[in-house]
């Protein structure tokens, strides 16, 4: 603000309610995420309801979610009733996968096999597009999700990691660069290049 009369001014005009409900909402990176994420759910979910009558998740196995109250998508190449899954359901599977992967930690036995800085790099490189490429596609079919729901799983990562971000820099630095990596690449990968181009840079 210029001065504190341009401030009292800009709050009488509705900034301070706005304030307080983001700060309800978890602060503004995560107030951010939330609204990101509901909307790219709701479009989803709606774009599956017709496929989804009747189906169950193949991960928890409830046809409605039990903490979210989500439904199902589907855009893989799965058939018949195959493949069905709440997004919150795909997000922690990727977690879990990706927890799995740093427990192996094949990055580690790179710095082994690689002789020089450059090839290192290269390696590192391989390998964390082999794990995010593989967060983009289905578990069952192999086949890369549409584009609707990696807009949603993209959203959906850092709404679970969101709050993190404006905390100060603590051990959870790996997981907040790499949801907002994967936020990016699923932006990207669904053909919102402007809004990837702008996670980038973050």
């Amino acid at each position: 603000y210029c001065n504190s009369t341009c401030q009292h001014d800009h709050w009488r005009r509705g900034h301070k309610q706005i304030c307080k409900k983001i700060h309800r909402g978890g602060n503004a990176e995560q107030y951010h995420a939330n609204k990101k994420y509901k909307e790219a759910l709701a479009v989803v979910v709606e774009a599956c309801a017709g496929d989804a009558k009747g189906q169950t998740c193949y991960i928890c196995l409830e046809a409605v979610h039990p903490s979210t109250g989500e439904g199902l998508v589907r855009g893989c190449g799965c058939q018949g009733d195959q493949g069905f899954a709440h997004v919150s359901c795909l997000v922690r599977q990727d977690e879990v996968s990706l927890e799995d992967s740093k427990r192996q930690d094949p990055i580690v036995g790179l710095v082994a096999k690689h002789k020089t800085e450059e090839s290192l790099a290269e390696g590192v490189l391989d390998t964390l597009e082999d794990r995010y490429k593989s967060g983009l596609s289905c578990k069952l079919c192999k086949k890369q999700h549409n584009a609707i729901i990696l807009h949603a799983l993209g959203w959906g990562h850092w709404q679970r990691c969101a709050s993190k971000a404006e905390q100060p820099l603590t051990e959870d630095y790996t997981q907040i660069s790499a949801a907002l990596t994967y936020l990016g690449v699923c932006l990207a990968e669904s053909g919102r290049m402007t809004e990837a181009m702008k996670v980038g840079e973050a």
